[in-house]
């Protein structure tokens, strides 16, 4: 089962939508808020794509980042009491470029 999922995302391209922490300085569109941004990178030590979450999924697939649209304070869950997510305006029209 494990080496099928492997083989089914192997070599593939990712695309990541995100919030702060799936943020990299030099991997997300032009204009969008940073969390990881050189100060927070050395901070956070989180200063290049292998040291993400989604850096390692993708390394580990050996696949390819297609794009990264997160954007530092929009939100991947729900607010409490809320049936909306938070994305930000432009977030959601860089997204639909890609759709």
């Amino acid at each position: 089962m494990r080496s099928q999922l492997i083989q089914c995302f192997k070599d593939k391209q990712f695309s990541i939508l995100g919030d702060s922490i799936s943020t990299l300085e030099g991997f997300n569109p032009c204009g969008y808020k940073i969390f990881y941004d050189a100060d927070n990178g050395r901070k956070f030590d989180v200063k290049e794509m292998n040291d993400t979450w989604w850096g390692k999924v993708i390394n580990y697939f050996g696949g390819e980042l297609l794009v990264n649209n997160s954007w530092s304070g929009s939100r991947v869950t729900k607010l409490p009491g809320s049936n909306v997510y938070f994305l930000p305006d432009v977030q959601m029209r860089e997204l639909l470029v890609y759709i």
